[in-house]
């Protein structure tokens, strides 16, 4: 199987970050053979008949940027070792983006997360629409992966972000700390929290762990990596304290939890904003 890793190209700030990022993931995820650099033009509405030829003019400047940053920042050996492809999407902005993502069957794309005050950033929206897996990078590339977090909430992409995590373990992983938060809301309308409840409720979350990793009972190299704890607490806290504390060098979470059936889960949101280490959104792993 030949993957694709695709990585979307802004010419902004963030531009050298994605490129380091998706060449490192792209060495370190078995059977990746295709990387493509790909920019889209933004605009949302039809632009007029007397617009086109400038359009297109536009075009083709694009493409010959996005072949000089492939000259200019990657390599020789690099450029021997994968496939490189350059494309630039004119058209509807998401519309096309779609048909890009579609055709092209990305394993991950990778992207530049700015947070804004004022609105949600193009990253964001393209996280939330488009069906695919994506690496989020901010100010740190994504350079090393000695130490992996996994966010588990038992949903049904808990599985598909602990089998990222293995792809990702074959190569340079010393440890992979995995976390389960509980939020006081879990414990529904008992409002009086005893540490007798609080323990009922840990053990039950151990006990869905422990069918949950069942299924890489095959893989013992890289469960003998894997430590899993729960924490109980504000979710986006905790989970801040663990990527600090455990000095994560790249978080893996699930783009969807237990009430969301398409787009962005709340928590995944509040992480892509928040969190600084870079993140590997999972939406399904083949």
């Amino acid at each position: 199987m030949s993957l694709t890793i695709a990585l979307a190209i802004d010419f902004k700030k963030l531009t050298p970050n994605v490129i380091t990022s998706g060449l490192f993931l792209a060495d370190h995820l078995p059977e990746v053979s295709n990387i493509i650099l790909f920019h889209a033009i933004e605009y949302f509405l039809t632009p007029p008949a007397y617009l086109q030829p400038y359009l297109e003019e536009e075009k083709q400047r694009l493409k010959q940027d996005l072949k000089e940053f492939v000259s200019s920042h990657i390599d020789e050996k690099t450029k021997k070792r994968f496939n490189f492809q350059t494309k630039v999407i004119l058209g509807n902005f998401w519309y096309s983006l779609t048909n890009f993502i579609e055709q092209v069957k990305p394993f991950v794309v990778v992207l530049g997360y700015v947070p804004h005050f004022l609105k949600v950033p193009t990253a964001e929206k393209m996280i939330e629409r488009l069906n695919c897996n994506f690496l989020v990078v901010k100010e740190t590339s994504l350079t090393k992966i000695q130490r992996l977090g996994c966010l588990i909430d038992f949903s049904e992409t808990s599985k598909s972000c602990l089998k990222m995590a293995s792809l990702l373990s074959k190569k340079d992983v010393l440890e992979i700390s995995c976390l389960n938060v509980i939020q006081p809301p879990d414990f529904l309308k008992k409002t009086v929290l005893t540490s007798d409840l609080i323990e009922e409720e840990k053990e039950q979350r151990y006990a869905l762990w422990k069918k949950l990793i069942a299924n890489f009972s095959d893989e013992q190299d890289f469960v003998q990596k894997i430590k899993f704890e729960v924490m109980v607490g504000n979710r986006l806290e905790k989970i801040e304290e663990f990527v600090k504390n455990q000095a994560i060098d790249l978080l893996i979470m699930g783009k969807k939890g237990k009430m969301v059936k398409k787009g962005l889960g709340s928590i995944a949101r509040e992480v892509v904003r928040k969190v600084e280490v870079p993140i590997l959104i999972v939406d399904q792993v083949l």
